[in-house]
């Protein structure tokens, strides 16, 4: 469901809203960028297949456009995504240290978030739970806070991801050893080596092994980062400088790799939320 993004009197719950729907546009092409890719496979077997004139024209003007559509749909996740971690790191610079944005900012996330998408799921409470004072120590304690959460949950896609990778180039090996075994015709051998052998290249260079890359490398960055933050975090000597370098470290991590699935954080979110609670710093005196 969409609406416009009015002016609630409330620039935090703006602020939070306008994130979750730059999420949820960035997802929303993402994944029509997989989808695509996944026709764009089809389209390659089926050419290696078909023998029809007319059908292998249009099969291969498919090869060509698809993977432009591709492009462009990963291009516009890509700047939506941007969005939201501008917006995040907003957040966390108004929650942490008290520095709210600008009224001019915040006009601009008004131009640049147009129609709001509320996809996304609902953030129940406070975005950020620390109650430590403001400061250098809280922007720690907010930016190990997101660490945590981003680090489990792409560790989890990654799993998942590359147990999915397994199966299927398993599957792809297999098909390949009764083929080679098998009493076809010559002809039709060829035409199902040529299928598998576009099943195995996609499955080693294609979305899957490219995802469960990215998201293994964001979450390994992100156990470094959390290291350095909870150090900070607990360090009454914390400077400013030093928090904003890790901020600016995660914010960098995880641009690297695209948006974690909603499903994945509606699944653990009570998990480490509970997990999270149990590391949580007391408020200063």
């Amino acid at each position: 469901m969409e609406k416009s993004f009015q002016n609630k009197g409330n620039k935090v719950m703006n602020l939070i809203e306008g994130m979750r729907s730059e999420f949820a546009k960035s997802k929303k092409w993402h994944n029509a960028g997989l989808f695509a890719g996944g026709i764009l496979l089809i389209v390659s077997v089926l050419l290696i297949s078909q023998t029809d004139e007319i059908l292998l024209k249009v099969l291969s003007a498919g090869v060509l456009i698809i993977p432009v559509l591709i492009f462009i749909f990963k291009e516009e996740s890509l700047v939506h995504q941007e969005y939201a971690e501008n917006i995040r790191r907003s957040l966390m610079l108004w929650d942490g240290m008290g520095t709210e944005p600008s009224h001019l900012e915040l006009a601009q996330v008004k131009i640049d978030l147009g129609i709001i998408d509320n996809s996304e799921p609902v953030f129940s409470g406070p975005y950020y739970d620390s109650k430590l004072a403001k400061g250098a120590r809280r922007l720690a304690d907010i930016i190990t806070e997101s660490v945590f959460f981003t680090k489990n949950l792409s560790g989890t896609v990654a799993k998942i991801l590359l147990t999915i990778f397994l199966i299927l180039f398993g599957l792809s090996i297999f098909c390949l050893y009764l083929l080679i075994f098998s009493d076809y015709a010559k002809e039709s051998s060829v035409v199902m080596a040529k299928c598998i052998a576009v099943l195995m290249i996609y499955f080693l260079s294609g979305d899957i092994a490219y995802l469960w890359r990215r998201y293994s490398s964001l979450s390994n960055a992100c156990r470094q980062i959390e290291k350095k933050s909870d150090e900070l975090r607990r360090s009454e000597l914390a400077s400013t400088e030093a928090v904003m370098k890790i901020m600016d470290d995660y914010n960098c991590a995880v641009i690297q790799a695209p948006p974690l699935p909603g499903i994945i954080y509606q699944m653990n979110r009570n998990r480490l939320n509970e997990a999270w609670k149990s590391v949580e710093l007391k408020e200063d005196k």
